[in-house]
């Protein structure tokens, strides 16, 4: 059946309509599911679905997915940049990297190298392994380099200069070498599940709907727990995580699945308490140019970040026309205008090439959930920021792009996508009768996960910025999003965030 309309009706309009259920109007009305027109479906839902969250319908695509674990690639940097690389000076001067990752630099790559107190440039001799490779020097800086050290280097900066051979080289030189340029990555769907049971004898309290141009019921019992349901599908996109081994609830077989906050502190970035000042927007965009950011990011934010952005937008633009402020005029607009005087909020400003939207995200500042005012300072979760503009597509394949971007993934099986299942039993008046009791269970599943493409785009901010006491300086720490500085006598604050 195709939805043309749809009205959810107040208590008090339906009084004077003289409404009578009839027995099979309940299910029609409730199944949105078997709707064709997906715009229209969305808006009944949106309705009729008010969902703390909102997240996935807002942001996400939904598709399918027909195994019990989706595997997806994406394509690396070109330019292999490291900041954890370790040089070992020697008879073989050899470069690795922390915790044994990998080193993608080739047979006779060029590779620039940048230590605390000096650069130079080297050559790769020999590729041992995927971890490990040999450097000969190429430039004064890489002999001095040499020269003046001889214990190992850590968290060196390095960076390809692409190769460079001699005449005559032979394909048998590359025989060994890099990785292709492709990140795999993987998750497993969880299963949420809920049911709703009703006696036959108890009066049922009914709510009403019009769906093109009829008058349809349901039983508002069920409504709430529908609505729970898709509250509860949408918490574990965005929070789920992996149960830790020898838990319980490993114990008993559930598998669990990566959320959005778990995979971006995995891949992406993590921002340690509020975004307040310039500094930290500047540390910000340093953040964003070195993972190839997208041009217009949205900050989804709790009450304390909204009220923070509001304070940052105020003062960009409150010494407009005074020559000794311009530094912080940012935009258009003038906000001591007396006729602007009270549109004080924002929505968005552009900073440094990039775009920065926000918007409050009930999610954060709901009380019952992660708003509530007894989490503690340390353990709250400040803004979720989204990459909505795009990023540049590189050449070759096209599915590999740096958009980023989150999807939904539902379990199809051969019979039904469990994207939303939903099924009554038992009952007298239910059919078919799948028992003899005077009561019935509808029943609500879901099978899904959430995939986050490019997720060093996305950033969470969590948490608060430790205070040090006494006379210096703070520092944020982190690599990623990460310098800011407080100076002063008395205290000293820093920011920063870490991958």
């Amino acid at each position: 059946m195709s939805l043309q309309s749809f009205e959810y009706l107040h208590p008090a309009d339906v009084q004077g309509l003289g409404l009578t259920p009839e027995r099979e109007n309940y299910l029609d009305a409730y199944e949105f599911t078997t709707y064709d027109i997906p715009h229209l479906r969305d808006a009944a839902i949106e309705k009729y679905d008010n969902t703390i969250s909102g997240f996935i319908r807002k942001f996400s695509n939904v598709e399918q997915l027909t195994s019990d674990k989706y595997v997806w690639t994406e394509r690396e940097r070109r330019p292999v940049t490291y900041s954890d690389a370790v040089l070992t000076v020697g008879q073989k001067n050899v470069l690795t990297r922390a915790a044994g990752a990998e080193v993608g630099y080739r047979l006779h790559e060029k590779v620039q190298l940048h230590t605390s107190l000096g650069a130079g440039v080297f050559i790769v001799t020999t590729v041992v392994d995927n971890a490990t490779v040999h450097l000969g020097t190429y430039d004064a800086g890489s002999e001095a380099i040499l020269d003046d050290y001889s214990a190992a280097l850590t968290a060196v900066y390095t960076y390809s200069l692409g190769i460079e051979v001699g005449k005559g080289s032979k394909g048998a030189d590359f025989t060994k070498g890099r990785k292709l340029p492709y990140s795999i990555h993987s998750n497993r769907p969880a299963i949420t599940r809920d049911v709703y049971t009703e006696l036959g004898s108890v009066p049922p309290q009914l709510k009403w709907v019009k769906i093109n141009g009829q008058y349809r019921w349901f039983l508002a019992e069920i409504d709430a727990t529908r609505e729970n349901f898709l509250e509860a599908v949408e918490k574990k996109l965005i929070e789920g995580d992996i149960p830790a081994a020898g838990s319980d609830a490993a114990a008993a077989g559930l598998q669990g699945t990566k959320g959005l906050f778990a995979q971006i502190r995995e891949r992406g970035a993590t921002w340690l308490g509020e975004i307040s000042s310039i500094a930290d927007l500047e540390s910000l965009i340093k953040h964003y140019n070195k993972v190839n950011g997208a041009g217009v990011n949205l900050f989804l934010c709790n009450q304390d970040q909204e009220f923070a952005f509001d304070e940052l937008g105020r003062t960009f633009n409150s010494g407009y026309g005074d020559a000794s402020a311009l530094a912080n005029y940012i935009g258009e607009y003038n906000n001591s205008d007396p006729a602007k005087v009270l549109n004080l909020g924002f929505h968005g400003f552009r900073y440094g090439g990039y775009t920065f939207l926000k918007q409050g995200w009930k999610y954060l500042k709901e009380n019952t959930f992660r708003g509530n005012d007894a989490i503690a300072a340390a353990d709250r979760m400040n803004f979720l920021a989204i990459p909505v503009g795009m990023t540049p597509v590189s050449e070759g394949d096209q599915s590999l792009a740096y958009n980023p971007s989150t999807v939904q993934r539902n379990y199809l099986t051969k019979l039904a996508a469990r994207d939303y299942e939903t099924w009554t039993e038992g009952g007298a008046w239910v059919t078919p009768r799948t028992n003899g009791d005077d009561s019935f269970k509808v029943h609500f599943l879901n099978e899904s996960l959430l995939a986050a493409y490019n997720a060093e785009k996305f950033i969470i901010g969590e948490g608060v910025v430790s205070v040090v006491e006494g006379t210096g300086t703070g520092t944020g720490t982190g690599e990623g999003t990460g310098e800011g500085t407080g100076e002063g006598t008395g205290e000293g604050t820093g920011t920063g965030t870490g991958e």
